[in-house]
């Protein structure tokens, strides 16, 4: 009998400083999973805040100011979020 840990799940919420994307990223985090958040540049202090919320909470997360609309951007940023959170299961 194997006694290993399933292997986390997480998850990426663009636009989460605020609204529907702020409330999905808190019920991911509240649904077990390690939630990395991402929203524009001039939402980083309310993303900064949503990010230390759901780090106390014990399950992690990472915050990035991104716009996903820039894929010469934002892809490596994704890419080093994937390996963080991949690193820290």
């Amino acid at each position: 009998m194997s006694t290993s840990q399933p292997p986390r799940r997480s998850a990426m919420v663009t636009g989460a400083a605020r609204g529907i994307g702020r409330a999905i990223a808190r019920r991911l985090e509240a649904d077990g999973l390690m939630v990395s958040v991402s929203d524009l540049a001039s939402a980083a202090a309310e993303l900064e805040e949503l990010s230390a919320g759901l780090t106390r909470q014990g399950t992690g997360a990472i915050a990035l100011s991104l716009n996903v609309a820039d894929p010469t951007r934002s892809t490596p940023q994704y890419r080093h979020t994937s390996d963080t959170s991949a690193a820290s299961m």
